[in-house]
This record gives C-alpha cells, structure tokens and sequence, in this order.
C-alpha cells in the first residue's frame, strides 16, 4: 500500500515538474493536451494546477520574508 502512495506521489510530481517546464518554456498548455499526455482526468489536472500554484505562491512567500529580513537586519 505504502508504495502504491510512494508511486502515486512521484507520478503526480512529474507531472507538475513537466506542465512547470512547458510553461516555463512559453507553450500553451491546454487542458484535454494534459489530460491526453498524462492519462489522467481533467479534475487530476487541475489539482496538479493547484499544487503548482501553491508552490509557486510558497516560494514567493519565502523570497519575501528573505527580502523583508535582508533590508530589516542589514
């Protein structure tokens, strides 16, 4: 069971390090594309969507508090 977890969670993570890098890359990334190239439905899409921007809104987050400490401390 755990490594159906484990296999799951990796699959999940190609996929948004795949759709990061097609963006990142200017493509446009159209839903039925990704559900085609990935074999998966559109709802998994989307939440791999989501978890992308939650990344991406975390990371944004994080340069921020650096930023706010660096300007605050130097």
């Amino acid at each position: 069971m755990a490594s159906d977890k484990k296999r799951d969670d990796i699959r999940r993570t190609t996929r948004i390090i795949q759709i990061d890098e097609m963006l990142r890359g200017g493509a446009f990334v159209g839903m039925d594309e990704l559900v085609f190239k990935f074999g998966v439905n559109k709802r998994t899409v989307e939440r791999d969507f989501e978890r992308l921007r939650d990344e991406m809104n975390a990371c944004k987050a994080q340069a921020e508090e650096v930023v706010k400490a660096e300007l605050i401390y130097d």
